[in-house]
C-alpha cells in the first residue's frame, strides 16, 4: 500500500502547484489515518494538488513508517522542491526513529541549500539528544547563536536536551544566557526546572520556579515541571504547595493531577494519591494517564480495591490503555 503511494506521488507530484486545490487535498487528508482512503484521494486528486506541502503532511502522518519517509524525502530532494518544512519535518521523524545519520545529513543539506531556520537548528538539537549526542546539539546551539538564529524556543530545546543528557552545567549556562538576552519564555524555564529536577538540584529548581512565577512567566506546564522536580527529589511538602497554587491561579489540568499523584505516591502518601483522584474525578480532569497511575500506585501500595473500583471506572468511560490493561492484570495476580 505504502508503494502504491510512492508511485502516485512519483507520477503526481507538480513543481507548479494550484494553490487551491492543493489546500482542499491537504483538508481531506488531514483527519485521516486510513492509508487505503488516503491512496484514493491522491489517485483522484485534481491536477496540479499534490505539491510539496502534502508531500510533507504525508511524511509527518506516516512518520513511523521510516522507508515510506525516505522515499518521499529523497523524492522532494530529486525534484528539488524541498523547502524549510520538509528538512524540519524529515530532521524531526529522523530523530524520532533513531536515525541520527539521516538526521544529520539532512541538517547539513539544509545549511547547503540556505534552507536552515531557527526550527531546523531546533529540530536538529532535539533529534541530536533524543539520540545521545549531546556534543553534537551543543555545536549546533553555538551555531544557532553566532548565527543569530536562537530564539526561546531553541534555548528551551537545548536546556531541555542539556537536561536529559545529566549536562547540568550546559543547561544552567543556556538558562542564564536566556535570561539575560530576555529569551527565557514559559518553555525555558520548565525545561531547566526540569533539568535541575532531574539531575538533583532541587533547590536551584525551586529558585527557578519562584522566579517564574513572580515574572507571570509561570504556566501550566512550569507547575507540572516542579510539581514532578519536587517528588523525585523528596520534597512533598513542596509539591503539595505548587499543586495547592496551581489550583488557586487555575493552571491545574489532568496532566497537573497526574504528576502531583505520581508524586504523592512516591513520597508515601497514598491517601493523598487517591484524595486528588477523586478531585480530578469531580472536576472532570481524569484521562487515560490519570487512571493508569492511579491503578499502578494502588496496586504498589496493596490497596486492591482501590486499583479495582478505579479499573472498573476506567473501563467504563473507555479510558483504558495497554499499560493499565497489563498493569492491572498484575496487580491483579498479586491480590489472588
Amino acid at each position: 500500500m505504502y508503494e502504491e503511494l510512492i508511485n502516485v506521488l512519483r507520477a503526481k507530484v507538480s513543481l507548479k502547484n494550484n494553490i487551491k486545490a492543493a489546500i482542499m487535498l491537504s483538508k481531506k487528508i488531514a483527519p485521516q489515518n486510513n492509508v487505503s482512503f488516503i491512496l484514493d484521494l491522491l489517485k483522484n486528486a485534481p491536477e496540479k494538488s499534490i505539491d510539496v506541502v502534502i508531500c510533507n503532511q504525508l511524511i509527518t502522518k506516516f512518520s513511523k513508517n521510516w522507508s515510506f519517509v525516505c522515499a518521499v524525502y529523497d523524492l522532494i530532494i530529486e525534484m528539488n522542491i524541498i523547502n524549510e518544512v520538509g528538512f524540519n519535518n524529515f530532521i524531526t521523524v529522523a530523530g524520532q526513529n533513531r536515525q541520527f545519520s539521516a538526521a544529520k545529513n539532512a541538517f547539513e543539506l539544509a545549511q547547503k541549500k540556505k534552507l536552515a531556520n531557527e526550527i531546523t537548528f531546533n529540530c536538529f538539537i532535539v533529534a541530536s539528544g533524543k539520540n545521545g549526542q549531546f556534543e553534537v546539539a551543543q555545536k549546533v546551539f553555538e551555531l544557532a547563536k553566532k548565527m543569530k538564529l536562537a530564539s526561546a524556543f531553541t534555548f528551551a530545546s537545548f536546556i531541555d536536551v542539556a537536561g536529559k543528557n545529566r549536562q547540568f552545567t550546559a543547561a544552567k549556562n543556556a538558562f542564564e544566557l536566556a535570561i539575560s538576552s530576555k529569551l527565557a519564555n514559559e518553555v525555558a524555564f520548565a525545561s531547566f526546572i526540569n533539568a535541575a529536577g532531574k539531575n538533583g538540584y532541587f533547590k536551584i529548581a525551586q529558585h527557578a520556579f519562584k522566579l517564574a512565577d513572580n515574572l507571570g512567566l509561570a504556566n501550566e506546564v512550569t507547575f507540572v515541571s516542579f510539581i514532578d522536580a519536587a517528588g523525585k527529589n523528596k520534597r512533598f511538602d513542596e509539591a503539595l504547595k505548587a499543586f495547592e497554587l496551581a489550583k488557586l491561579k487555575k493552571l491545574a489540568n489532568s496532566i497537573t493531577y497526574n504528576s502531583f499523584i505520581n508524586a504523592a505516591g512516591k513520597n508515601g502518601q497514598f491517601e493523598i494519591a487517591q484524595n486528588v483522584f477523586e478531585q480530578a474525578k469531580e472536576n472532570g480532569l481524569v484521562d487515560i494517564i490519570t487512571f493508569a497511575c492511579f491503578i499502578d500506585l494502588a496496586g504498589k501500595y496493596g490497596k486492591f480495591k482501590a486499583a479495582l473500583d478505579a479499573f472498573k471506572l476506567a473501563k467504563q468511560r473507555k479510558l483504558i490503555n495497554e499499560v493499565t490493561l497489563i498493569s492491572f492484570k498484575k496487580i491483579a495476580k498479586k491480590s489472588t
